[in-house]
């Protein structure tokens, strides 16, 4: 019957993949577990990066109690796979679009919460909190770093690692993720800042929860600091789409210069108060250096490489 005679609400939930089978069938199995919300009625579509469409074979594999679609996004970015996940949401109607990384499991009450939440009726953004799992043999200073600390409220923008939002951005305000994103990162940002802009309003719903895996190798100070250098970059290429380039160097560079001046006193300070805390100081200058590379026109793209399994 079409759509329980219209009295359903479509979500669709988009989930962009690329080289990550064991993860995937992870993600996938957690879907097929959903409570699904009242009123409401779930689809997958599994976005596959990859021109060889190496992800069929397991999509075709999965049972769920819900239809699931598979579309291709041949050209390789984060940004053209979340669009063409968007694409194949207008093309089946959907009333809301969910998104899900495929190195992420949802909770059974991932979006019975978050559709919960989004019927109140005063968001047009839900997102939740998202619980870092990293191997066992990670150290705890490791563990206490910011990057994989929980959120526990609407503290910062969206992040498409756990949203729900209504069609009407992209239907509507005909919003798209910023192609110059692609493997750089930060492309979420800037949707939910666009959108935000045009009056979305973002809330939070504490029992939406996802579960991430954390592979070995971002597990390291090393990554860590690979990780805030990006975090400087994106701020800069954030800015110059939503304000301009000349507020960039006004906003960034005397900051940048200050932390980097100022950055091994903090890392030196920290030290005394714990490994993670020295790590946190050199994160600034990580940071600082990230945003005078990227003030300078030089990019860092952190997503070109695939981590995970």
């Amino acid at each position: 019957m079409e759509r329980w005679l219209a009295m359903s609400e479509l979500i669709v939930i988009a989930v962009p993949t690329l080289g990550r089978p064991v993860y995937l069938r992870r993600c996938l199995e957690s879907l097929a577990e959903l409570q699904i919300p009242d009123g409401k009625e779930l689809a997958l579509c599994l976005v596959d990066n990859n021109p060889d469409g190496q992800a069929h074979s397991l999509f075709s594999e999965i049972d769920l109690p819900f239809a699931k679609h598979y579309v291709q996004a041949p050209e390789r970015g984060l940004s053209h796979a979340r669009n063409r996940g968007i694409e194949k949401a207008l093309e089946l109607n959907a009333d809301y679009i969910a998104f899900i990384d495929d190195d992420e499991t949802a909770s059974p009450e991932w979006l019975y919460e978050g559709a919960a939440r989004m019927d109140v009726g005063d968001g047009d953004v839900v997102c939740g909190p998202r619980t870092f799992h990293l191997p066992e043999t990670t150290p705890e200073w490791i563990r206490k770093l910011s990057v994989f600390r929980k959120r526990t409220s609407v503290d910062i923008v969206a992040s498409t690692s756990n949203v729900l939002f209504k069609i009407s951005l992209v239907r509507e305000w005909g919003l798209r993720f910023r192609l110059a994103f692609n493997f750089t990162g930060g492309e979420d940002k800037v949707f939910f800042l666009e959108a935000a802009d045009r009056g979305a309003r973002t809330v939070w719903a504490p029992g939406a929860e996802v579960h991430e895996a954390v592979p070995a190798t971002r597990a390291t100070l090393k990554w860590f600091l690979q990780r805030k250098f990006r975090s400087g970059i994106t701020r800069v290429l954030q800015k110059r789409f939503l304000v301009n380039t000349a507020s960039t160097w006004y906003s960034y560079f005397p900051q940048a210069i200050v932390n980097l001046i100022i950055f091994p006193f903090w890392a030196m300070l920290g030290a005394l108060r714990g490994p993670h805390k020295m790590a946190e100081g050199l994160g600034r200058g990580a940071v600082a250096l990230g945003i005078l590379w990227a003030l300078f026109g030089q990019v860092y793209n952190e997503y070109a490489t695939v981590h995970g399994e």
